[in-house]
C-alpha cells in the first residue's frame, strides 16, 4: 500500500502533466495550445498560441497542481503522448 504522501505526489504529477507542451486549454470560447512551459518555484509560465495570437500566462501552482481556474482556463485535451511500440518477444 502507498502512503498519503506518495498518493499526493502522484496526483500532483498527473495534474502538472495536463499542462505540458501540446495541451489545449480554453478560456471562454477560444482554444489555446501550450507551445512552451517554464516552471518556477510557485508558478508555471505558459506560452499559449491561438491562431497568430500568442500570450504568456503565469499560473499559480499549489500542493494539488496548477490553479487553472484562477487564470480563467480549463483543460480541453491533454498533451499528445507517444506510445511505445510493442515488439514480439522472438524478434531479435
Amino acid at each position: 500500500m502507498t502512503d498519503a504522501g506518495t498518493k499526493a505526489r502522484l496526483r500532483y504529477q498527473a495534474a502538472m502533466a495536463q499542462i505540458d507542451v501540446g495541451a489545449v486549454l480554453a478560456r471562454r470560447s477560444r482554444h489555446w495550445t501550450v507551445v512552451a512551459a517554464r516552471r518556477w518555484y510557485t508558478s508555471v509560465e505558459l506560452t499559449l498560441r491561438s491562431g497568430r495570437r500568442e500570450i504568456r500566462a503565469h499560473v499559480m501552482v499549489g500542493h494539488y497542481g496548477p490553479d487553472l481556474a484562477c487564470a480563467g482556463l480549463r483543460v480541453v485535451s491533454p498533451p499528445p503522448t507517444q506510445r511505445v511500440l510493442g515488439l514480439p518477444l522472438d524478434a531479435a
